[in-house]
């Protein structure tokens, strides 16, 4: 905090003013995940991070940008939706945004998470149309942080590791949209299993890898709890497979190495972008005045854990019942937060525009949520948020 403090004592003041309303100068480089393979769950793209630091690092995590440390002192200079921490810096936003929302902050907290006014944190001014059950930010302080690049979420999965594959795997859901200056909704874009089957997307679960988000269109409504054969939740696990040839593959296989996505919550697991969102949010940057922008609400609806609706005996995952998978929070400290991804062939101005991977060069990417929003650590820059 004194290093923060010394740095603010410097600034002029419109400098000052820029710290709030102009994040995009403290938010660091852009990840590029044009290489990248991913696994499409309904209207969200999930990029695994551990397979990207092995197909385009080599599995070297020192200096590679796919391998993203992210204790509460690696992310206070991103966008934290959620997290367990009480430290201020990370849980505290930039002006025109909810602070983070709190998750279960350990092992016999709740087993289930979603933004509401229990574990609210608050909000750093005036947001438009800010609802009690999302995380909720301004399309100007948005525009301001992502420049002329593209939000993208990231995750930490934190399950416990004493029970295998039964409990390292976590169930999530997610909803994001835009309302206008006139309160109206702008179209949904969901992260969703699709009513599919809870389990990996190896193992005949609702994510398609490498699909395309424009076959899904979101009828809106709740989320399907359901049981384990049919639920919107998507099934955030633990080891993931791939065979020889780089493609994801059933564990089942004992020839198939798994590599562990449940890293704790100092270690990102997953990437998720919404290509069709950032197409929308490219526009309204480029047609809507600044002043206006204000005015437009970006909303996120994010679900962890076991819901409340879902059939009895489907959420623990202690195998007795024949549970593979379990969907309970068991560990707590999850974080989401929000970095930027590069756009390469075009920039923010320009409408429709968004990331589309070569496939000839892609790799792989997991079916869990990827939470939520970072940049390269190592060469990050501390910024301040502001403390209105």
């Amino acid at each position: 905090m004194g290093r923060r403090l010394h740095l603010v004592s410097k600034l002029s003041s419109a400098a000052l003013a820029c710290l709030a309303l102009c994040p995009s100068a403290w938010a660091g480089p852009a990840m590029n995940l044009s290489s990248v393979q991913y696994v499409q769950y309904g209207d969200g793209q999930s990029y695994s991070l551990p397979f990207a630091v092995i197909d385009q690092c080599g599995g070297t995590k020192a200096g590679c940008q796919y391998y993203l440390p992210s204790a509460p002192g690696q992310i206070d200079n991103l966008v934290v939706l959620a997290t367990g921490t009480e430290n201020g810096p990370t849980t505290t936003n930039f002006l025109g945004m909810d602070n983070a929302y709190r998750t279960p902050d350990g092992a016999g907290g709740a087993p289930f998470f979603r933004p509401d006014a229990s574990n609210s944190r608050g909000s750093q001014g005036a947001i438009t149309g800010n609802l009690t059950n999302t995380w909720d930010a301004s399309l100007s302080s948005l525009k301001s942080f992502l420049g002329s690049d593209q939000m993208v979420f990231f995750f930490n999965n934190n399950q416990t590791k004493s029970g295998g594959t039964a409990t390292e795997s976590l169930a999530a859901w997610a909803r994001v949209w835009i309302t206008d200056d006139q309160g109206a909704n702008l179209g949904y874009y969901d992260f969703t299993n699709r009513g599919g089957r809870y389990a990996l997307f190896t193992e005949g679960g609702g994510g398609t890898f490498m699909g395309d988000v424009g076959s899904y269109t979101s009828g809106g409504g709740g989320p399907l709890a359901g049981d384990n054969s049919a639920t919107d939740y998507v099934l955030s696990g633990g080891a993931i497979c791939r065979n020889n040839f780089g493609i994801p593959v059933s564990c089942s296989t004992t020839s198939n190495k798994p590599v562990d996505h449940n890293l704790g919550a100092n270690e990102t697991a997953y990437a998720i972008l919404f290509p069709e969102l950032n197409a929308q949010m490219n526009s309204l940057f480029s047609t809507v005045l600044d002043t206006d922008l204000a005015k437009y609400t970006f909303h996120a609806d994010i679900r962890l854990g076991c819901d409340a609706a879902t059939t009895p005996g489907n959420c623990t995952g202690d195998l007795k019942g024949g549970v593979p998978f379990g969907r309970d929070l068991n560990n707590g400290y999850e974080q989401i937060f929000m970095g930027r991804a590069a756009q390469l062939a075009c920039t923010a101005s320009t409408p429709g525009c968004s990331e589309v991977p070569e496939p000839a060069s892609l790799w792989l990417t997991l079916g869990g949520l990827g939470a939520m929003g970072l940049l390269m650590p190592a060469t990050l820059r501390r910024r301040s948020r502001a403390t209105g």
